[in-house]
């Protein structure tokens, strides 16, 4: 899997640090809190009712690959803060992707 994207600011973590997540709540908007050693760097949002489709940010990375047919890629928009996953698995898979390439 590519990176899709690239580091815009520096995103200190402390070498060897796990990526850990905070699943949501049972009613309302879901958001999952990716944490590194105690600090947040990562949020996927998820509308429950709206299928299986997720928006994720990591801090300090803009993500230059969009989901093929969202307002994003439809607009040609090149490189942004927040990106659209089809699903919250797949949102994870990059968002670990992405830290891999910040080693």
């Amino acid at each position: 899997m590519s990176t899709q994207g690239y580091w815009r600011e520096p995103l200190t973590i402390q070498s060897g640090a796990a990526l850990t997540w905070q699943a949501p709540g049972p009613l309302g908007l879901q958001v999952w809190i990716g944490t590194i050693a105690g600090k947040q760097v990562a949020r996927i949002s998820r509308q429950p009712g709206h299928g299986k489709g997720c928006s994720a940010a990591l801090d300090g990375w803009m993500w230059t690959e969009h989901l093929p047919g969202s307002g994003a890629a439809q607009l040609g928009v090149k490189e942004s803060p927040t990106r659209g996953f089809a699903s919250v698995p797949e949102a994870k898979r990059a968002i670990k992707a992405a830290l891999a390439a910040k080693v």
